[in-house]
């Protein structure tokens, strides 16, 4: 007994069910729960990056607007020299110090940074010339009058023509220099965030391509496990209504299924007592029947001889009828023990090389009159074809099979026979152009007793016997046996026999 086997043994179907139910569904849920979590820390990197792109490119943007306004604020100071001015600029460098700062948290493009510190840099370098500016004798005040005013922007303007302007320029290119590495950074986090998703895709996908097949694997597994006992049932079942008892019957698999099998099991020993109690019944009665049958025979063949002395007509019809009855007796006490004899114990059939095609034509020699009386045409098909078996029992289901069909061929009709040998088996077909035999009435014919209803209706005379013999006959030599229409347009029936040339004693 197999480990797997084994282990099963110890689960009941109920249980094997619940435990291949919950295996099966378990790949399946692992997948939804990676397939979850993957997505749920993907939606966090992306809500991440698109927060970081909107702050990039916002803060690029107003970066770009701090550097003009912080340019106009520091002239519109160094003209004026008005200290609303002076903190004004001073505000405007401070927002810009705080955009680097936010912009330096938010990427880490080791480009960028580079590019944020310079124009840090930048930035405390023009304020401190502002302040060096500052401190020069000027004449801007915003309490003089417009003239006044006008007035002393002209006298500043040789300090103002030493404001670094070079600064400016530096910071503005600085500044859109940083916007389009600012753009490229977004860029590249957008390309990351798509690498991103199809990383989580494939991850899903492949992770779905492991567990979904490792999810069938179970289901198969489970679903062997639990229909290998059933399939061990039917064929069981289908053995024991065939009436093949020599087969011990054994179930593997669960525990209550394998309680089921042993119930099986001792069923078929049942059948088989039953079976064996039939058949010695049928072989005592037919032996005692034999003898007191063959006495009264003997007796009614003295009579009809006028051995005893002379018989009147009406005497001699009587005495015709007891011989007509007892020689049917004869003939079903005779076939009662070849079905007995066929239907016993396998082990006690001698075997032995028997050439069929010899054995089919003595047993046709026998049946010469008979096919002429009813001017039947036999046809004969007969490969050499030698095989290991029993000769009376093979000689049975020729015999059989020929008078069956001798009994429902039509006058002037044809009788066929095939013989043949074809992978290893023997082939063996009888066809007659007879009434046939009904579909539903196929299975039956070879049950002992029973007769076709286009025996009953055509009035042909029969025990229901012979065809069961030769059912026995054929299983003894692990063979088949089966009934079938002629061709399409043709009326009778075709019985065929398959043997193997070699069955295993």
């Amino acid at each position: 007994m197999s480990l797997s086997t084994t282990l099963v043994s110890r689960f009941s179907l109920r249980s094997l069910v619940i435990a291949g139910f919950a295996l099966s569904v378990l790949p399946s849920v692992l997948a939804v729960a990676f397939s979850f979590a993957a997505l749920e820390e993907f939606a966090r990197y992306s809500k991440r990056t698109a927060y970081r792109v909107a702050e990039i490119s916002q803060k690029t943007q107003v970066l770009r607007e701090r550097l003009l306004a912080n340019e106009r604020k520091v002239k519109q100071f160094l003209v004026l020299k008005e200290p609303a001015l002076e903190e004004a600029s001073w505000v405007t460098h401070r927002q810009v110090n705080q955009i680097i700062s936010q912009l330096v948290t938010q990427t880490d493009d080791p480009g960028l940074h580079v590019q944020l510190q310079s124009l840090r840099n930048l930035s405390e370098t023009l304020f401190r010339e502002v302040n060096r500016l500052a401190s020069l004798p000027g004449t801007g005040n915003a309490s003089l009058a417009p003239e006044r005013e006008a007035a002393a922007v002209k006298a500043a303007k040789p300090a103002l023509n030493q404001l670094p302007d070079a600064l400016f320029d530096k910071m503005n290119e600085l500044g859109e220099e940083i916007g389009l590495t600012a753009a490229a950074s977004i860029d590249r986090m957008v390309a990351e965030l798509e690498l991103e998703a199809s990383d989580v895709q494939n991850g899903i996908l492949l992770t779905t391509g492991i567990l979904v097949p490792v999810s069938l694997l179970v289901i198969a597994v489970f679903i062997h496990l639990i229909t290998h006992p059933v399939r061990q049932f039917d064929r069981a079942i289908r053995q024991l209504g065939i009436g093949n008892l020599q087969d011990t019957i054994s179930v593997s698999g669960p525990s209550d299924l394998r309680y089921l099998g042993q119930r099986l099991e001792w069923l078929r020993d049942q059948l088989t007592t039953l079976e064996w109690a039939k058949q010695q019944f049928v072989r005592n009665v037919s032996h005692e029947l034999k003898t007191p049958l063959a006495n009264i025979h003997e007796g009614a063949t003295l009579l009809a001889d006028q051995i005893v002395g002379e018989i009147n007509s009406e005497q001699r019809g009587i005495i015709e009828i007891m011989l007509s009855n007892t020689s049917r007796l004869e003939h079903l006490i005779s076939e009662l023990i070849h079905y007995g004899s066929a239907s016993a114990s396998r082990e006690g059939v001698k075997f032995q090389r028997v050439d069929m095609r010899e054995l089919v034509r003595a047993v046709v020699r026998d049946y010469e009159l008979r096919l002429r009386a009813k001017s039947v045409s036999l046809v004969q098909r007969l490969s050499p074809v030698v095989m290991s078996g029993n000769r009376a029992q093979l000689r049975l289901v020729v015999d059989n099979l020929l008078s069956n069909a001798v009994k429902y061929v039509k006058d002037c009709g044809t009788i066929d026979i095939l013989l043949a040998e074809r992978d290893g088996y023997l082939h063996l077909e009888i066809r007659d152009d007879g009434p046939g035999v009904r579909p539903d009435e196929r299975g039956l014919i070879f049950e002992p007793f029973y007769r076709s209803s286009s025996g009953r209706d055509a009035g042909v005379k029969g025990s229901g016997l012979g065809l069961a013999i030769v059912r026995e006959c054929v299983a003894s030599h692990q063979g088949k046996i089966d009934v079938s229409d002629a061709e399409s347009g043709q009326s009778g029936a075709v019985f065929r026999v398959r043997m193997p040339i070699d069955p295993q004693v």
